[in-house]
């Protein structure tokens, strides 16, 4: 709703950063105000203070340093609402046995050079309703990466402005933007001993076999399985849109090679890449019915299943992990001064004719 009726333009705290500022440009009177933000019983920074109607940013920006000193000088950590309705999210407070802590979960705890992310994920954390009642546990155990994609995809649609519900977890988020609810399951791609490889793919060809069956049954199986939840006929879904969000956890790093396989089934579609005599390319698309891997068989083209059209669509991402939220975090000034970042990886590649991702740092 703020966005709607002004845009931030500048941003303040104080040394400690217990109170938050910003000046805001209003739309409709196209004058200059100033909201003070400071944290809740539960983490959340929400108003405490604020000011409109200045008649320049300069008047603006001296009411609000003054504010936040004011504020500041208090000493105050914790600015009570009086509506807290649960817990403040601890996330890094342990609460499982060492023997059920995911490895994942202890180094994002422990590691220094993760202190980026640990402090911008606890920041989300804070924000995010709990409405299973287990998030912290999963968190921390053996749900470690289907709770870090729905942090990722809380702070995402936050990011989007769409505001969020929280009087349903079926399917987990309700978001609005305008007029018509919009209703997302996340989805992960887990390990399957039975069916996944025990090796890591170091060529391109590798990567390029994996595609063909392997990647797209262990994206089918999860997809298929949410469309037998039949989420669409619950009563608050009924005749709205419904988005299936998916991320790739199933072996070490596999989210960097597996998007692909996705595209091929999602589409039942392989496009090959043909080169004439003069190395000009063309492509051509290859129809697929169906994908087998280690005595599993599953037809492909996930939009062509009899039920896929009360799906809206397939969301994906492969940058739900602690490297994205270290980078994240680290811009936005979490964790220790002294961590380093350097990013390596691929990029696309917008020459026409180009066959190759780009490698950039």
């Amino acid at each position: 709703m703020a966005a709607i009726l002004a845009t931030e333009v500048e941003w303040y705290s104080d040394a400690a950063e217990n109170v938050l500022g910003a000046i805001l440009r209003d739309h409709t009177d196209n004058d200059w105000n100033y909201v003070i933000l400071g944290r809740d019983e539960r983490g959340v920074f929400r108003w405490i203070g604020g000011d409109v109607s200045f008649d320049s940013i300069e008047s603006a920006r001296g009411a609000l340093h003054l504010k936040i000193e004011e504020f500041s000088r208090r000493g105050d950590v914790v600015y009570p609402q009086g509506d807290a309705a649960r817990k403040k999210n601890e996330i890094f407070r342990q609460a499982v046995p060492n023997e059920r802590l995911h490895p994942i979960f202890v180094g994002l705890r422990d590691y220094d050079g993760h202190s980026p992310a640990k402090g911008i994920i606890q920041e989300v954390a804070y924000a995010f309703v709990d409405l299973d009642g287990n998030f912290v546990q999963q968190f921390q155990s053996d749900g470690f990466n289907a709770r870090l994609w729905e942090l990722f995809m809380f702070a995402y649609l936050h990011e989007e402005l769409f505001v969020i519900g929280d009087k349903t977890a079926f399917p987990d988020y309700e978001c609005i933007k305008g007029a018509t609810p919009i209703y997302i399951e996340c989805v992960t791609v887990n390990p399957s001993p039975e069916l996944d490889i025990d090796w890591i793919p170091s060529t391109p060809a590798q990567i390029e076999m994996l595609h063909q069956d392997y990647l797209p049954v262990k994206f089918g199986s999860p997809l298929f399985s949410k469309l037998q939840r039949k989420y669409w006929n619950e009563p608050h879904v009924k005749g709205n849109p419904l988005i299936f969000a998916i991320h790739d956890f199933h072996k070490d790093d596999s989210m960097v090679w597996s998007g692909t396989g996705l595209m091929t089934y999602l589409y039942g579609k392989r496009w090959k890449a043909l080169f004439d005599s003069h190395g000009r390319l063309s492509t051509v698309a290859e129809t697929i019915t169906s994908h087998q891997w280690k005595g599993k068989n599953i037809p492909s083209g996930f939009f062509r299943q009899p039920e896929a059209g009360n799906v809206s669509a397939v969301l994906f991402s492969n940058s739900a992990t602690v490297s994205k939220f270290n980078r994240m975090g680290k811009l936005a000034g979490f964790g220790r001064p002294d961590v380093r970042l350097l990013r390596v990886g691929t990029s696309y590649n917008h020459d026409p004719e180009s066959y190759n991702q780009k490698v950039c740092k």
